[in-house]
């Protein structure tokens, strides 16, 4: 932890903006699955995925959030879906997968 020794006239509100922000896990992996969410959605085109589908949706409706916060929800995405077929030893179906998702339309 860092300690920070503060004076008595500085605001309260210089607090918020001294937050430190780290990353957790390995860098290889976050860059790893970050590129491939962009290589999902640049084959999509030609193979459908019901994570492309989620990232496009996302990306049209919503315009006050960032790309990078919708890769990330994508990215949870698909650690989820890779975990549930290894788990349930099964191959991935894209009439399956989509039956089996939530009702991602709404925000």
């Amino acid at each position: 932890m860092f300690k920070l020794k503060f004076k008595q006239k500085m605001k309260p509100n210089f607090l918020l903006c001294l937050t430190l922000r780290r990353k957790h896990g390995n860098a290889v992996a976050r860059k790893l699955l970050y590129r491939a969410i962009g290589q999902i959605d640049n084959a999509a085109k030609t193979n459908p995925c019901h994570i492309a589908d989620y990232y496009e949706s996302k990306k049209l409706s919503s315009q006050t959030k960032g790309f990078k916060k919708i890769a990330i929800a994508s990215i949870h995405k698909l650690i989820r879906t890779i975990y549930a077929l290894i788990i349930n030893d099964q191959p991935y179906d894209y009439n399956v997968a989509t039956h089996n998702q939530k009702d991602f339309s709404r925000n």
